[in-house]
């Protein structure tokens, strides 16, 4: 494909401004959450323009405390993971402590290894016609402490997790391998 129709395309695609809803247990665990005097933060992973698009979209900034575009901090690249960065931005300008919140994705290739190593709570939510819910995590250290099928759970187990979740994750270091422990097992049920 011609280099000059590839970006263009890219453009559309990243700048478009998609109709999508959120899901109704989304809105109604973000109301509960926040009148239970929880902050929310919500941090946003990709392509800004298409996170921005998204979000603006599913009229979400009114709805959380804080709101964080990974890709702002990078200049506008991109990385297909997580990393610390963000969770201390957000940590600073939300005047929270990391190891007193609960990480919500649905990744677990991605999702949840960082905050887990920040001593943060882990939740998957997993939707039977998800994205990534035929993904498992690469090891324990990409788990999450609980997965949850519906954000109407999401009330009942945060405390739960932030009561019961492990230590923070060593960090291994830059190229360091992860353990090899069987993926999936439920931190909170055994």
């Amino acid at each position: 494909m011609e280099e000059g129709l590839l970006r263009r395309v890219s453009e559309v695609f990243n700048c478009h401004r998609p109709t999508i809803e959120l899901y109704p247990d989304a809105r109604v665990c973000l109301a509960t959450v926040a009148a239970q005097d929880m902050k929310i933060g919500l941090m946003a992973h990709g392509p800004g323009n298409l996170q921005r698009n998204k979000v603006a979209a599913l009229e979400l900034e009114p709805l959380v405390d804080s709101m964080l575009y990974t890709s702002d901090l990078l200049g506008g690249r991109e990385r297909t993971d997580f990393w610390p960065d963000p969770f201390y931005v957000m940590e600073l300008e939300m005047e929270i402590t990391l190891a007193k919140t609960v990480f919500v994705g649905d990744n677990p290739l991605t999702d949840f290894l960082t905050p887990r190593r920040l001593g943060m709570g882990a939740v998957r939510i997993a939707r039977r016609q998800g994205a990534y819910v035929q993904h498992v995590p690469l090891s324990q250290a990409h788990a999450p402490h609980v997965t949850i099928p519906s954000l109407d759970m999401l009330g009942d187990v945060l405390a739960m997790v932030a009561a019961r979740k492990t230590d923070p994750l060593p960090n291994p270091g830059p190229g360091a391998a992860h353990g090899a422990d069987t993926p999936g097992r439920n931190e909170l049920t055994g």
